[in-house]
């Protein structure tokens, strides 16, 4: 890890404001960060719950690509040429609680 000389660190300058206003503002405008760093985590871990279930269900032969994709998914390259063929550069979405029969 880096490390900076303390002679140099210490003469740098740190802006604080003095008001109080003006610190309740600094505070609230940090929570509000905080916050939305929160929901995006909690975003990304129902996500990986999403993708763990979904792989769970493939491996597990009760999901076939070929029921998802398309009757020629049998291979990477069909798989990927399902989702370019209609002009997208992304995969359908799919949902792990629908039944495909």
């Amino acid at each position: 890890m880096p490390r900076a000389e303390w002679d140099l660190v210490s003469a740098a300058p740190v802006p604080c404001p003095r008001s109080p206003e003006k610190q309740a503002q600094a505070a609230a405008l940090l929570n509000a960060a905080i916050g939305s760093v929160q929901v995006e985590l909690e975003r990304l871990q129902h996500l990986r719950m999403q993708k763990h279930a979904l792989m769970q269900r493939l491996f597990n032969g009760e999901r076939h690509l070929n029921k998802v994709f398309g009757a020629d998914a049998s291979t990477p390259e069909a798989v990927g040429r399902s989702h370019r063929s209609n002009g997208t550069a992304t995969p359908p979405r799919v949902n792990v609680n629908d039944t495909i029969s």
